[in-house]
């Protein structure tokens, strides 16, 4: 069993409070959806949790120990991050750019060994990318990249993924089928924490939502149970409508609030 757990985690850019005090306890199996308005402070958390960034105040803990007594590269040997907007500039190969994400597991000298060659085969296979093996990253479309990067992202069997906005900039069917393969990761037994936009496809997909407001958890639980027309509300500064739950759920946005420091 992988935890994660953030105790007070508390985070200032220029004066400003972007998280404010956060516990979060997060396991295997759990596919967690962070949703929040823009500005919000989720991509904040997700680099907390990661260890990428160390907080001002509180604490992460990876399987009881503290996450800043680790280095990066063994951090990255059992967790993945995916940062928003991946991008690759170079016209390397597909299987070059997902043979990347062994970099922390590669040996100082020599090849790379057959293990991993097979490896990267496999996640070419499972991203449905292996007709394009040899093409050049950069020649990619939107749907194809995203599934590249997220086979960059796992090509060493992390027990962890951390994914900001993985669907940002997606059509509807790429959309869909990311977060598909997440829930599928999850019921694998993995971690899966990802910043979505998307209420419906959280409320479908996710085991459990965590709402982000102003820096501070305001809701955290199963989609059924706390995501309602009041939360939306309160976290967007929209009226909704919500029908159906879990796997039926449908958010409409109806309209936005008045905003107050205009009144």
């Amino acid at each position: 069993m992988t935890e994660i757990s953030g105790s007070r985690l508390s985070v200032q850019r220029g004066g400003r409070a972007i998280l404010k005090d956060v516990d979060m306890l997060v396991r295997s199996g759990e596919f967690v959806a962070v949703v929040g308005a823009n500005g919000a402070g989720k991509s904040m958390l997700l680099s907390v949790l990661a260890g990428l960034l160390k907080p001002d105040s509180g604490a992460v803990e990876l399987d009881g120990g503290a996450m800043a007594s680790l280095t990066l590269t063994e951090i990255a040997k059992r967790r993945a991050y995916l940062p928003q907007n991946p991008r690759c500039e170079w016209p390397i190969s597909v299987e070059r750019v997902i043979a990347l994400g062994l970099t922390p597991s590669l040996p100082a000298f020599g090849g790379l060994p057959a293990s991993f060659e097979r490896r990267i085969t496999e996640m070419l296979r499972q991203w449905d990318l292996l007709e394009h093996r040899d093409q050049p990253a950069t020649t990619l479309s939107g749907g194809e990249l995203a599934r590249a990067m997220l086979a960059r992202a796992l090509v060493g069997d992390p027990g962890i993924l951390i994914a900001d906005e993985p669907i940002s900039g997606l059509d509807p069917k790429h959309a869909l089928d990311t977060v598909e393969r997440l829930r599928a990761l999850a019921q694998g037994g993995k971690l899966v924490i990802a910043s979505i936009h998307d209420l419906t496809l959280a409320a479908r997909f996710a085991t459990r939502i965590v709402a982000v407001d102003h820096g501070r958890v305001a809701a955290d639980g199963a989609p059924n149970e706390i995501l309602t027309e009041e939360l939306i509300r309160s976290v967007f500064e929209v009226e909704a409508r919500l029908s159906g739950n879990n796997g039926r759920a449908y958010i409409d946005y109806i309209s936005p609030l008045p905003d107050r420091r205009k009144i």
